[in-house]
């Protein structure tokens, strides 16, 4: 991961305006709701653990492991977003 220092982001931006460069960089994000749980803390180690080692998120293991447990007992979950309905040429 790229890390700028403040005097660097103020440069290009500078740079940016002087050349009427304009830059927007989205990304789709599905929504989700903040949601809150307990946990003991020898799970929360675990997770942390796993972050350290192989960098996935402890929010992301969370919702690994609770799809999983959700496919394991036969509940359908959606694979995701709907593909857009094509238009038909006439």
């Amino acid at each position: 991961m790229t890390r700028w220092c403040a005097r660097e982001v103020e440069t290009w931006l500078n740079e940016a305006a002087c050349n009427n460069v304009l830059r927007y960089n989205t990304m789709y994000m599905p929504p989700r709701r903040i949601t809150t749980f307990r946990l003991d803390e020898d799970l929360l180690l675990g997770l942390q653990t796993i972050w350290e080692r192989d960098g996935v998120q402890p929010s992301e293991q969370v919702r690994r492991a609770i799809r999983a447990w959700l496919d394991a007992r036969g509940i359908p979950m959606k694979t995701g977003r709907k593909r857009a309905v094509t238009r038909r040429r006439p």
